[in-house]
């Protein structure tokens, strides 16, 4: 089998699909499509412990989606727990997107597994990490981060110099995802790769979301790395519009982060901050309004 080699992201090896593989899209399909945790689960016990791997992390891929989205998924129920055992077993064998999807779904089912689970996981995406895209890199960062895991220092050196050497293929999501992550661990990127990001900034701020943009500014205000003044005129300026879009919950965190960069927020954008928790507050609640009341004092 073909070894990872060094350098940025790279396709994995093509090999010729055997009959039983031909058939596994039918089944990627019924996952994929599926609408309620038991239909995942149920799909799941039909092929049991013969769930091929790529399967057995969209089930649980599929999972952590439905509960982002709101449905109700019993992290403790038996079956699920079986699926993590196989997913211990299997994770030499997992690729890049196999190991993004498992670690993603571990953090939005908010299932904390053993330290020695996390650990295998890890270990594999730092052999395996020439393979990774960006978006299946900055998703595995972003999800150790939330499940409070962090790393060996040399799948975070790793991850950012190959992160580095492809800067120009990250997205909005994608930069901030890492960059928040790294920041939740302590680590600190290289000032190149930091410093790489903020000058594509100013190009591609008309398609950062506005929670996007929240999560890095907040790790550059953990990193102590000012942007540039230029830079941070054009993201106060797209701020007002992307608060719009923001969750109410990050609006405070965006206006702090502006804070601690030395760049205090505009009459604008907490005009447009205000208008986006007052929309929110059906859902959110008044604790969002506070924490925006108070971040408006202090500016």
């Amino acid at each position: 089998q073909q070894q990872p080699t060094s350098g940025g992201f790279i396709q994995m090896p093509h090999f010729p699909q055997t009959q039983q593989q031909q058939q596994q899209p039918d089944l990627s399909v019924r996952i994929t499509a599926a609408t309620t945790p038991s239909d995942v689960l149920t799909i799941a016990a039909e092929r049991g412990m013969g769930l091929f791997t790529e399967h057995l992390s969209l089930c649980l891929y599929r999972l952590g989606q439905l509960k982002k989205s709101g449905a109700a998924v019993d992290a403790q129920q038996q079956q699920l727990q079986d699926m993590l055992g196989l997913c211990r077993s299997r994770a030499s064998s997992m690729g890049p997107k196999q190991l993004s999807e498992v670690a993603w779904s571990l953090a939005q089912l908010q299932l904390v597994p053993d330290v020695s689970f996390l650990d295998n996981l890890a270990s594999q995406a730092l052999y395996k990490l020439p393979a990774f895209t960006a978006e299946q890199l900055s998703s595995l960062l972003w999800s150790m981060a939330n499940l409070g895991y962090v790393p060996g220092t040399p799948l975070l050196e790793a991850a950012a110099a190959a992160l580095g050497r492809n800067v120009g293929l990250l997205s909005s999501k994608c930069a901030s995802q890492a960059m928040w992550a790294f920041a939740r661990m302590e680590y600190r990127p290289p000032a190149t790769l930091l410093d790489a990001i903020l000058q594509l900034l100013p190009d591609k701020l008309s398609s950062f979301p506005g929670d996007d943009l929240s999560q890095l500014l907040w790790a550059y205000a953990q990193f102590g790395h000012t942007p540039p003044a230029p830079t941070l005129t054009a993201i106060l300026t797209h701020a007002e519009t992307a608060a719009a879009t923001l969750q109410p919950d990050n609006i405070p965190t965006l206006l702090g982060a502006l804070q601690n960069l030395g760049c205090q927020p505009s009459a604008g954008l907490l005009s447009a901050a205000a208008d986006a928790v007052v929309a929110g507050m059906a859902t959110a609640g008044t604790q969002a309004l506070v924490d925006l009341l108070q971040a408006s004092i202090c500016s």
